[in-house]
């Protein structure tokens, strides 16, 4: 495969040296000793089966030249990544599965290369997605505190407003700077909570967006006998359970609240809001008329423009390690000149020196190569 690549990379043949009788005295020469099993008898079918293949790749680029060679290293636009193998997929399975998957690794290696592609971009997309998962979870658990700090602020203000003639009269301006107080608390405390709900939708819609990964594994699972070695059980498995984790601190506020369910805390906030609405009317003190929805509005929490899920990543997903740059992945055009010598493309070939399956962009269009195999696009 490797001398298919090169002769096809460099538009040549293939050069082979062969004897066909008398071999044997070749290791008796200083010289020529260097050439051993090099009889044509064996090598005849091996010989037949180079050209074939040689020749379908070529045979219609014979009056062609090579206008154009490039190495598809790793850049924003060609996007070279390595795919993970076989050997990468079964890494986490368990040891009750080892001798399962000796016999799974001959069914991968007869398997079509776009169904191995197909599974590992769904293993890839599962991995990324518990990353990004996992980050929004830590904000949860950071923004969790803020919540209940925001909270214990709002009832201390609250607190102040209602009992504040419990022992004497207080002045007018002391009410207003009070319930100033409670309305900047308030807001305060729905915009952090509203925090925390961005962050639980977020994973939620990353999870949805999930199933037909999922999919993908559990129809190798239940597929033919050995397709268990495409999938990691525990990547399975850890994604089902990253919901439980979500709802876990969901259920923590509803405990902390004291209410049946998580999301009605603005139920809260409003109840303290008739409290303290019903206590200035009853002082019939004069103040700039606002509603609960205003509060709820001013307290919504809207994302910077900038910000994504993408972003709640500590770049995990697509990482370096993954990147092709060792100038083993080649494009190489064949084509006419003309007398003004401008080209004109017939047929690239993209050509993998690698032992693993990469994957990469040529012209605006996704390819996969297999292991020290070639893709070829006419033009």
């Amino acid at each position: 495969n490797y001398a298919t690549l090169k002769a096809v990379e460099n538009g040549a043949g293939m050069y082979f040296v062969l004897s066909y009788q008398n071999t044997s005295i070749l290791k008796e020469d200083p010289f020529l000793s260097q050439y051993y099993s090099i009889n044509y008898d064996i090598w005849k079918e091996d010989l037949v089966t180079y050209y074939h293949r040689l020749n379908d790749l070529l045979r219609d680029v014979q009056s062609k030249v090579i206008i154009n060679h490039e190495f598809l290293n790793y850049s924003e636009s060609t996007q070279t990544i390595r795919l993970p193998d076989q050997d990468e997929l079964s890494r986490n399975l368990s040891e009750q599965l080892a001798k399962a998957e000796l016999e799974a690794k001959q069914a991968i290696e007869n398997a079509e290369i776009e169904k191995d592609a197909k599974l590992a971009n769904a293993m890839v997309a599962i991995r990324t997605a518990q990353a990004r998962i996992n980050a929004y979870i830590e904000r949860m658990e950071e923004q969790s505190e803020a919540v209940k700090a925001a909270y214990e602020t709002l009832e201390t203000s609250t607190d102040e407003l209602l009992y504040i003639d419990d022992f004497e009269e207080p002045k007018e301006s002391d009410v207003i700077n009070a319930l100033n107080k409670f309305k900047a608390s308030a807001t305060n405390a729905l915009l952090e909570y509203s925090k925390l709900t961005y962050y639980s939708n977020q994973i939620q819609s990353i999870y949805d967006s999930l199933d037909g990964e999922l999919q993908i594994l559990k129809d190798a699972l239940q597929g033919i006998d050995r397709a268990y070695l495409y999938t990691d059980a525990k990547t399975i498995a850890e994604a089902v359970e990253i919901p439980a984790a979500r709802q876990t601190l969901l259920d923590a506020y509803k405990v902390f609240t004291k209410q049946s369910d998580a999301t009605g805390f603005d139920v809260i906030v409003n109840g303290l809001y008739d409290k303290v609405i019903e206590k200035l009317t009853a002082m019939e003190t004069k103040y700039d008329a606002f509603t609960f929805e205003s509060l709820k509005t001013a307290g919504t929490y809207q994302p910077p423009q900038e910000e994504n899920d993408a972003q709640a990543v500590a770049q995990d997903a697509g990482s370096s390690s993954d990147h092709v740059d060792n100038n083993r992945v080649v494009a190489v055009t064949y084509g006419d000149i003309d007398e003004n010598r401008n080209k004109t493309a017939f047929k690239t070939f993209l050509l993998n020196y690698n032992d693993y399956v990469v994957r990469t962009v040529y012209d605006n269009v996704e390819y996969t190569i297999p292991a020290y195999g070639c893709v070829a696009i006419y033009r």
